[in-house]
């Protein structure tokens, strides 16, 4: 086992094999810290001291965080470490992340996240906490189950929540809390990605501002309620590119429609292929009541009428993404109701000054 002059080795002294294979340690052997100890290796010109630390109990942190001691990020880190390490047992610290990630807290509890990887957490749970903690991140912190909808009107702008669950509360259809709430932080990391989080507020807020709309609920009554689900679904559980939520969205209504269909004519439901004649009729005037809703009108509902989950129509999926960031950026000033000036607005923003370079897919899902 080689090391490099200057680097600190931290070794898990509650495993009896774990320092085996060490050699040339430091007269002392080494300076206990917790459960670990930083070996100082012969010939290095010095040692950096990281220490690792033993995680309060979340009970403390949350009564700190009841009385203003605590940050919300910080309380969400306590969580997480709590729960991994009841899971992972003595393996629940993995290596030192390298680089390691900024962090400008100052939290020691924060500092574990921003230092150390956790045992099969994604990388994206650590990132989104470490920059939560830093003020780089718009964070609703719950301690419930949210409502679809208002997770809807957060991310139209610009934020997003994090859920901390109780124990033995329901938190279906993950595992557990710590499952729930890890699903939300890598959530908004991808909610946050720079190269999708325009588009994706502006059509969330597009969408939020069709749902708020007096039509809005006689579309959705002729519809079962399967659309429903699927429509949150994709309003508070989806994140991506948003010409792929878009695109989505149509998917989930045109299969409704083929249900609706199917169910007036008593015909066994077709799952596959494509629609017939009759369900293909059904199906565009009620895309078009879509769209209307959506307010979606000229050459923006020409793109989004051509964007679909073949992922073809690629010019006209930039124009309608070009679109969204154009929502997005216009801000709160955009009234909420059908046939404003802002559709033209906007429309006009998602014409290229030139001629740019159109990215490789306008339909990417992050990762």
């Amino acid at each position: 086992m080689k090391f490099r002059a200057g680097e600190s080795v931290w070794v898990d002294c509650s495993r009896p094999r774990a320092g085996r294979g060490l050699t040339g340690l430091g007269s002392d052997g080494g300076a206990s810290s917790g459960g670990f100890r930083l070996v100082a290796i012969r010939g290095m010109d010095s040692i950096c001291w990281r220490p690792v630390m033993q995680v309060p109990p979340y009970d403390e942190l949350l009564r700190a965080h009841r009385e203003g001691r605590l940050g919300d990020a910080e309380l969400a880190c306590g969580y997480v470490a709590e729960r991994v390490r009841k899971a992972r047992g003595s393996r629940w610290l993995q290596g030192a992340l390298q680089p390691p990630l900024a962090d400008a807290s100052g939290s020691a509890i924060v500092g574990l996240f921003a230092g150390y990887r956790l045992a099969r957490l994604d990388g994206s749970v650590g990132r989104a906490l470490v920059a939560w903690a830093g003020g780089r991140r718009h964070v609703h912190l719950l301690f419930e189950v949210p409502d679809p909808g208002e997770v809807l009107a957060w991310q139209a702008q610009g934020e997003r929540c994090v859920s901390l669950l109780p124990e033995g509360a329901p938190t279906a259809p993950h595992e557990d809390g710590l499952a729930f709430a890890t699903h939300d932080l890598c959530h908004l990391e991808k909610f946050v990605d720079p190269a999708h989080h325009e588009g994706q507020k502006g059509f969330f807020r597009t969408l939020d501002r069709a749902m708020r709309l007096p039509g809005w609920a006689p579309f959705m009554a002729r519809f079962d309620d399967e659309l429903v689900r699927e429509i949150f679904h994709v309003a508070a559980d989806m994140n991506g590119s948003a010409i792929f939520l878009f695109a989505a969205l149509k998917m989930k209504v045109k299969m409704a429609s083929r249900r609706r269909v199917s169910a007036k004519r008593g015909s066994p439901l077709v799952t596959t292929g494509p629609l017939d004649p009759v369900e293909a009729r059904a199906y565009e005037d009620e895309e078009g009541q879509l769209l209307d809703l959506l307010d979606l009108r000229g050459e923006a509902r020409d793109a989004a009428r051509a964007v679909s989950t073949r992922r073809d129509a690629i010019e006209q999926a930039c124009f309608l993404l070009a679109y969204f960031e154009a929502v997005a950026r216009d801000g709160s000033t955009m009234p909420r109701v059908s046939g404003s000036t802002h559709t033209q607005q906007a429309v006009a923003s998602a014409k290229p000054s030139g001629t740019p370079s159109p990215p490789a897919s306008p339909y990417a899902r992050t990762p």
